[in-house]
């Protein structure tokens, strides 16, 4: 029963992320599902829906189709569609129903391209993984697909890899990576895909190095360094981290070796979140205040983004005891009902979606809050 909760909400789902990954890059997605449950995406998962556009539809799957099968009309909507909205590419993703049934998508995503001269993709999604699940092979099939093989030159090009609004929900936010960015010398070459462009895919492959801003861009840059040589490093560039992770993605892009320090610990303090985002803030708190909180995270990640005292718990139980005695805890407001310590309020738009939009910070390459400091 571990995967059951009692107190504790759920982080967005894979079908999420695919539609969060691409919403930018003119593309039609296409959820196969039950009509109504574009919904959960829609009002919850996508701060976006209400002030820019994107091609997003229910496939309406209904009960008798599910149990007897009928692709065609499947394929003849996503074709209508397609003719309506004349989208660069199509991508298809699954629900927890089509995945129980076997549904064959890169059969269907075959069919489509033939029928509608589109290219089309399937992202394995099951509705059951993590939103940075499906956002991480969304971004790696649509880079594939649309890539042109390209020697990049000596310079300061990086890709900004893995990001969406689940992570990055408060709209200045990625705005301030790229300014970030620019200030430091770099020009972004790619941003996949939260402010970026379906054209610079195509070029990815001239940048120098890779910036991976969540797990999601992870896939995509490992990619990118064995396929091409483009090396990576992951972080957001959070308080006075932002100056560290400015000089190692310098070093990087130069061919030269990185170098890290990694403050010390304080086991009574806790931050919960997504993998890089979280190790990036408990950086800058360490570099700030002398110690940096333990890491807590809850979703799917790598060794290579977490340090190594942290702990990687995805059940209510192992949550709630490894927090029990714990003085200082960050983390979405959802989390409070289970810490008996001092509360900091983190929102991530993954996990409480619009309910805390008002406590939400901007706080790339800017001093940290003073709440911060209490370990």
């Amino acid at each position: 029963m571990k995967s059951a909760t009692r107190i504790l909400g759920i982080y967005a789902a894979d079908t999420s992320g695919v539609c969060s990954a691409l919403y930018e890059l003119g593309g039609l997605v296409v959820i196969h599902d039950a009509s109504g449950c574009n919904s959960t995406y829609t009002t919850h998962d996508e701060p976006r829906w209400y002030r820019k556009d994107s091609a997003i539809v229910i496939s309406a799957l209904t009960e008798k189709d599910a149990i007897l099968g009928n692709d065609e009309k499947f394929l003849r909507d996503v074709q209508s569609a397609a003719a309506t909205l004349h989208p660069r590419f199509i991508a298809l993703c699954s629900s927890a129903m089509p995945f129980f049934l076997g549904t064959d998508f890169d059969a269907l995503a075959t069919l489509l391209e033939r029928r509608t001269g589109i290219p089309a993709i399937a992202c394995h999604t099951s509705g059951m993984r993590s939103y940075l699940v499906g956002a991480a092979e969304a971004f790696l099939a649509i880079a594939r697909r649309f890539l042109r093989p390209q020697k990049s030159t000596p310079g300061r090009r990086i890709n900004l890899l893995g990001a969406t609004p689940l992570d990055f929900s408060i709209g200045s936010t990625m705005a301030s990576i790229q300014d970030w960015a620019v200030r430091n010398g770099f020009s972004i070459q790619a941003n996949l895909a939260y402010g970026g462009s379906f054209e610079q895919l195509a070029d990815i492959t001239l940048a120098n190095a890779s910036l991976v801003l969540s797990y999601a861009g992870l896939p995509l840059a490992r990619f990118l360094e064995a396929n091409y040589g483009i090396p990576y490093l992951a972080g957001v560039p959070f308080g006075q981290y932002a100056s560290v992770l400015a000089e190692n993605l310098g070093r990087l892009c130069d061919g030269k070796n990185t170098s890290w320090q990694i403050p010390p610990c304080n086991p009574n303090w806790i931050l919960i979140g997504e993998a890089v985002s979280a190790t990036a803030l408990a950086q800058a708190i360490g570099l700030q205040y002398g110690e940096r909180p333990r890491v807590l995270c809850p979703l799917d990640s790598e060794p290579e983004l977490l340090h190594e005292d942290a702990l990687t718990l995805s059940s209510e139980e192992e949550i709630e005891e490894a927090l029990r005695d714990v003085r200082h805890v960050i983390a979405d407001p959802l989390y409070k009902p289970v810490c008996n310590g001092t509360f900091h309020p983190l929102p991530h738009e993954a996990y409480s979606g619009r309910c805390f939009h008002s406590l939400n910070l901007d706080l790339i390459d800017k001093p940290l809050p003073k709440e911060f400091d209490r370990c």
